[in-house]
Order: structure tokens, then sequence, then C-alpha cells
């Protein structure tokens, strides 16, 4: 076992604290399969419990197998382990290049600038690239010895960052038809995260969504120039900047439009199966979690449901992968062998039907839920919309006030009477 969250991927309770435990497999049940949370919060430090608390796993007690921590999804690839190398590399020169904004809590202050601006996430995106200096400027590719010349192509400069969106004539007179009356930096600036954090400093900047929408402008205009020989006039960019900023800030309006053709109801399964819903919930200031599972016949009738709360500080991701598991449990319990499961966890249904096991964090479920299946004549898993999954999103909420696991036979639970039978109305209306 390794803890994901931490860099070394190690606790930092002594082990002097229980000289008995040297096998993971002590903290776990061997009957239920699960940990045994008295030790771990009695053994570890309150942080160390959380985090091991906090890594899911099936009661089907799926083998071992080995995980590569620097991935999603726990494989091993060369791209990620070139990026291992590449990181390390420029941790170690950091020190050497470090620039004006070498301070973390700057940085951070950066970052939330960046995630805060209302326009596209390709916009932000870009923003991230050019803080973190892998935009591919000539001196980037010229530093990675993908080309020798690391010259600006309009003015003969060297191509940093910070040259290129920022000191570089084209860029120059762009910002100075913006109208965005930006202070002037005493001198060149390598980094344009550095350039940003002067501005920012310096309250310079009285609309960042039009700066950053400027200066992706300025990108693809560079761009353009390198890989096709076009280059726009300063004013023509100015002026599309600012005709775009005032059209991204109309978008959310009218996305928001589109959605009202989406059938987002309760379906019912086909004839002779049995429709499993499932839902996980996160209480993170109890340091638990709950899961709801509502399973129904093609009218619409409750064969089973369950609320129960888990004593265990999981993640979104990972309390929706123990809700599926759970809820193919609750229906081989029952006898209902054909079964068409929905979530609303997108991640999860994709995990669970394609050969990639979706993150490492919830693989060993993942193995648990395909182990489970199996026993099943038919099975379908399909990701639907929160609105279909009402019922069971009901009942993972409900389980915060309880203490135990909660089961209903052929009954259905007060908490959910009203939407199960909205969920019969609705069917019948569009049918």
């Amino acid at each position: 076992m390794y803890i994901q969250f931490i860099t070394n991927f190690k606790v930092i309770t002594p082990q002097g604290l229980n000289l008995g435990l040297v096998k993971v497999a002590q903290l776990i049940d061997e009957v239920t399969g699960m940990w045994k949370v008295d030790l771990i919060r009695k053994t570890f430090f309150p942080h160390d419990a959380d985090l091991i608390l906090g890594i899911p796993l099936s009661p089907r007690m799926p083998e071992d197998s080995l995980i590569w921590a620097w991935s999603k999804n726990g494989n091993f690839t060369v791209r990620s382990a070139y990026r291992v190398a590449l990181k390390t590399r420029q941790k170690a020169r950091s020190d050497n290049e470090g620039g004006e904004c070498s301070n973390k809590g700057k940085i951070a202050s950066l970052w939330e600038l960046i995630w805060q601006l209302k326009c596209p996430n390709k916009i932000k995106h870009f923003l991230w690239r050019a803080f973190k200096n892998i935009l591919p400027t000539n001196f980037c590719l010229a530093s990675r010895k993908v080309t020798v010349d690391c010259s600006c192509g309009f003015c003969g400069g060297f191509e940093s960052s910070g040259h290129a969106l920022w000191d570089c004539v084209v860029a120059m007179d762009v910002w100075k038809e913006i109208g965005l009356n930006l202070p002037i930096l005493k001198q060149p600036i390598k980094n344009f995260v550095d350039v940003v954090w002067a501005l920012k400093e310096m309250d310079g900047v009285s609309d960042w969504e039009l700066f950053a929408i400027t200066a992706w402008m300025v990108w693809n205009n560079r761009n353009v120039f390198k890989h096709e020989g076009r280059c726009k006039d300063p004013k023509r960019i100015a002026s599309e900047a600012k005709e775009y900023a005032m059209e991204v800030t109309d978008m959310p309006r009218s996305l928001s439009c589109g959605h009202t053709s989406i059938r987002s109801k309760w379906c019912p399964p086909k004839h002779g199966r049995f429709k499993v819903n499932v839902d996980g919930a996160v209480f993170s200031n109890q340091k638990c979690c709950g899961i709801g599972v509502v399973i129904r016949n093609e009218e619409g009738q409750i064969m089973g449901a369950m609320s129960r709360k888990l004593p265990l500080p999981l993640g979104t991701v990972e309390v929706e992968a123990v809700a599926m598991e759970e809820g193919i449990n609750l229906a081989r319990d029952l006898g209902l062998w054909e079964v068409e499961i929905e979530s609303d966890a997108q991640v999860i249904v994709k995990a669970v039907t394609d050969a990639d096991l979706g993150p490492s964090s919830i693989r060993k479920v993942v193995e648990g839920i395909k182990m489970g299946l199996g026993s099943f004549r038919h099975w379908s898993v399909s990701h639907i919309r929160r609105h279909s999954n009402n019922a069971a999103h009901i009942m993972a909420r409900e389980s915060r006030g309880t203490q135990e696991c909660q089961i209903w036979v052929e009954d259905t639970p007060s908490v959910i009477a009203n939407q199960i039978q909205l969920d019969v109305i609705c069917e019948d209306s569009l049918s």
C-alpha cells in the first residue's frame, strides 16, 4: 500500500506506536475485507488514519497489483516517466533559474487568479501552460534540443514566454491598442508568470479576462506567423480580443438554455429486468460518507433499497465506486439476476465498461465490481444525469443521520415515496 496524496507515499506516524503491525493485511478484516477502522484510528496519527481509510477496498478482496504512482490510472507509460524526469530536472534547476515569482504563496495566488477567470477553459489552460513555462517558445524548444534557434521570428530577440507574450514588438503594439492602460515594466522579463505577477503587484490590470484573451490571441498570432508566414495587424488583434471578450461574457447565459431537450427523468428497465440506481455522498465535516441504492422493476415498484453510512473519509469518486459495488451486492442478495445499473458518476461507469480500470484509487473496487457482475445472467452499466438518479441520491444523503445500514425489501422508504411516484408519473406522461 502507498499513500497517494503524500510525496514520499509513506505515513508520518512512528512505527514504535504499535510494533506488532508489520503488514497492511493486519489492518484489513479477513471476513468483511474492509478496514479495521478502530485499529487504524488507534494506531495512526489522525491525518495518516484519514488517508488510509480514504483508500476504498472491495469485500471480494481481488489480488494485489503494482501501481505506478505518477499516472492517474496507475499504469506505467514512457510519457509519465518522462514527465517525472523532466519535473525532477526542472526542480534541480529552479534554484539557479528562479524568477521573481518563486514564492509558493505568490504562485498559489496566481493559480487562483487563473481558475476564477470568466472565460473558456482553453484560455485558462493556455495561461497555466504559460505560467509553467511549457509553451513551445523557441527558447523552450532549444533547451530541449528540439531546435537550435531560440530567436523571435518577429524581432530576432530571445524568445522566452515573457518575450513572446509581452516584450516582442508585435506584442507590445497589441497591448498598447487593447486599452487596458497597462503600466510599463522597466526591463525585459524572461518568464511571463513574472510579468503577470508584477502587474498584479502594481494592481495594473483592470480586466483580467480581457488580459488573458489578449495574451492568448498574441500567442495564436505568433503561431500562425511561425508556421504559415501570416501576421495580423496589432489593431486587428486587439479588436478581435475585445469582441471575443464580449462574447464569452454572455456565454454562460446562452448555454444554460440548452439542457431542456435532453431527457433527464428515470426510465424503467426492459421487461423482466431490474433497474439498479446507485449514488454516493460525502460528509466532509463528519469524515464519513453515505451510499444509496434503489432497485425497481419495469413498473417502477421498489424491489429493494439501501441507505448506508460508512465511517470512511472517502473522496467523491471513491464513494461512487463503493456505491456501485453495494448496489450489485444488494441485487445479488435479492436474487435479481438480470440488472441494468445506472450511476451519475461517469468516471465509474467508464472504468467498469472499459478495459481501463480508471483512476488507481478505485482500481480494487472496480475489479471487485467486475468480479461481482460475472455472476449475473445479464447486466449493463450506464451513465445518467443527476435528475434521473434522484431517488438514489436522496437515499445516500439520508444516511447522514443514521449509524447503521438500512435495507428495505419490496417496501418503499418514506423519504423517497414522493420521488418514486413522481418518476412513475413522469414516465407515464412521456410514454
